[in-house]
């Protein structure tokens, strides 16, 4: 399954703002204002079309006993994750996030953590509940 779109309206959103937030910086530049504005709307324009890119690229598996997260545009990359190598599980969220219902989540293992992208709060609690039930099903 793919990206929420929610997930992308967020990133255009992010990058909106970081942007907005930037442009009073440029009055330093020595540039008219024409090539200023020009400038930030390219530089607006390529972002979001990397992040469509990401979007599309991005798709999660969920099974029983792993999670697998394929990325990529040129290079494709398969991440899988077994719910028994799992230590804890934290949701991320901004308050843009949060109004959006969306959650990273950050999963610890033994020695590393990982960042998955922006889920919907029902897929993650979906993967929470197949952790739960991994280490149940291994303490038993």
């Amino acid at each position: 399954m793919g990206l929420s779109r929610r997930v992308l309206l967020l990133w255009n959103i992010r990058v909106f703002l970081i942007l907005v937030l930037l442009f009073p910086v440029s009055d330093y530049l020595s540039v008219d204002r024409i090539w200023r504005l020009l400038i930030f709307l390219i530089i607006f324009v390529c972002i979001l079309v990397y992040f469509l890119f990401r979007y599309k690229s991005c798709v999660l598996e969920l099974k029983k006993e792993s999670l697998t997260l394929h990325t990529g545009v040129l290079i494709r990359r398969a991440l899988t994750v077994k719910y028994r190598h799992i230590v804890a599980v934290n949701e991320v969220h901004t308050p843009l996030s949060h109004h959006l219902n969306l959650c990273n989540l950050l999963i610890y293992f033994e020695g590393a953590a990982f960042l998955l992208p922006p889920l919907d709060k029902k897929l993650t609690q979906q993967i929470e509940s197949n952790i739960k039930a991994e280490v149940t099903k291994n303490e038993a």
